[in-house]
């Protein structure tokens, strides 16, 4: 089954990992996702900046794990950083799942010829799309198309390994991928469509590995049902910021 995906992800930039997260996995980081969301609720009402569709309006759908931004050492050392991810409201269950082997040796045998000799964890979120919300939808992009030559020192690429932990389905916004080969297509239109593209409904406990030059995309959430994705990102070299060399996000070995 790898050597499958490996090659389909060779040829078209992405593959699709059927049970790759087991029903224990898969509830504990349901358990943290949720528990990262309502800790991100509090806060907003402490503040009042509460609304309709929050996640959506005020999140972009976008959760990261840590509740500051990690200092120096913790962005760039592993026992640093587990330590902080260990920390409420995450769980350290989650933590050794993410630097453990069944992730290791995927990254390692999906992008060989890019992560042989080095994987740093590039960033580590969830991405929430609340149920009944059009704001929810993602336009057609590529995880990389920030990284211009003048806010980068350089672009090494990097892998994303987006892991569903609901069933994913055309109601609820599943990934949508544009159809050219690797990714390699002319930029669409800026915005969630289906012409162009084909979905990748899959059922929770999927795990997507997506190059960063992938175009993909995905419609709001028009289920009655939350839906939940976990998504750490892997470099094969830590990415830092041109005007301060520091890393962009994160930089932590994973060996």
């Amino acid at each position: 089954m790898m050597q499958l995906a490996r090659e389909q992800f060779r040829a078209e930039g992405y593959a699709v990992l059927p049970n790759f997260l087991d029903g224990v996995e898969l509830k504990m980081l349901r358990q943290e996702c949720n528990v990262i969301v309502e800790h991100a609720f509090e806060q907003l009402v402490q503040h009042g900046n509460m609304d309709n569709n929050w996640e959506a309006t005020q999140k972009g759908c976008v959760f990261e794990t840590l509740l500051t931004k990690p200092s120096k050492v913790e962005g760039t050392d592993q026992q640093a950083y587990a330590a902080i991810r260990s920390q409420w409201p995450c769980d350290p269950a989650v933590c050794r799942l993410l630097f453990g082997p069944k992730i290791v040796t995927t990254l390692l045998h999906m992008g060989s010829d890019r992560l042989q000799h080095h994987v740093s964890l590039f960033n580590d979120q969830y991405i929430v799309k609340p149920p009944r919300c059009p704001q929810s939808g993602f336009a057609w992009h590529r995880d990389s198309d920030w990284c211009s030559p003048d806010v980068v020192c350089e672009h090494p690429g990097y892998l994303s390994l987006w892991c569903a932990l609901d069933d994913m389905t055309a109601e609820n916004g599943c990934l949508h991928i544009w159809s050219s080969a690797g990714g390699t297509a002319q930029h669409p239109d800026m915005q969630p469509s289906t012409s162009g593209g084909h979905a990748v409904p899959v059922e929770a406990g999927t795990a997507v590995v997506m190059g960063d030059r992938l175009m993909h995309c995905s419609l709001p959430n028009s289920s009655n049902h939350t839906r939940r994705a976990w998504m750490p990102q892997f470099s094969q070299q830590p990415i830092l910021l041109r005007d301060t060399d520091c890393p962009v996000t994160l930089a932590v070995p994973l060996f």
